[in-house]
């Protein structure tokens, strides 16, 4: 079913609320592991590797280095992204 009027623009809301909670949890671990704002070329040293049997995480990568998992957590009227580091952060 193609959502239409009212239900596709509910839909891309929460497409932007989703992808703002992302990149708000990536900023927030980049500035904790630099220990200063990320930059584009920050952003353009991170990798995802995809985790087999789990679709709502992956393992982030920076510089080639594992840092720890993403998880995105979708409740009911509630979607938040958790992360749990591999490595220890600053």
């Amino acid at each position: 079913m193609i959502p239409i009027g009212k239900e596709k623009k509910l839909e891309e809301a929460l497409i932007r609320q989703k992808s703002a909670a992302h990149e708000k949890c990536i900023r927030e671990i980049l500035f904790r592991l630099l220990d200063r704002e990320a930059t584009i070329d920050d952003a353009k040293r991170c990798g995802q590797i995809m985790i087999k049997g789990q679709p709502d995480s992956y393992i982030l990568t920076y510089n080639g280095i594992e840092i720890g998992i993403v998880k995105f957590i979708d409740e009911p009227e509630k979607f938040r992204v958790e992360f749990t580091p591999i490595k220890k952060l600053n």
